[in-house]
Order: structure tokens, then sequence, then C-alpha cells
């Protein structure tokens, strides 16, 4: 249930990894069949691992990326 979330900001870390990544692909099919509206910031080393694993999210409207580590 995404009621929480819906219409909010998300930061993500570790988008590129195991856990990070599997939670990317949740969100991102939840925003895509409708039942979640949000805004998300992706906090990855790097960026172009990102946009290897994830081109389509990373490139999505309603995704920021900052290149950064915890």
């Amino acid at each position: 249930h995404w009621a929480h979330l819906n219409g909010g900001r998300v930061l993500l870390t570790g988008a590129t990894g195991f856990i990070g990544g599997w939670m990317l692909d949740t969100l991102a099919t939840a925003v895509e069949r409708g039942a979640l509206r949000i805004e998300l910031l992706l906090l990855v080393r790097d960026p172009d691992r990102l946009r290897a694993l994830h081109p389509a999210v990373a490139s999505a409207p309603w995704v920021s990326v900052l290149q950064g580590d915890v």
C-alpha cells in the first residue's frame, strides 16, 4: 500500500545495489501502474552504472539523480 508516499518526495540510496535496485524497481512499477505519484531522488556513487542497470527509470521525468556517497 503506497498511500503514505503518494504525492511525496522520496530519497533512495544504493539504487545500484541488490536491495536498492529491488526497491527502485518496485517504486517504478507502482508509478508506471498509476498506483503511486512521487518525486524520486536517487543518491548513487556511479550514475553511469545506474543508467546501465535501470535505463528507463534513470531517465524518467519523476526521477532525479545525485552523485554522492553516504
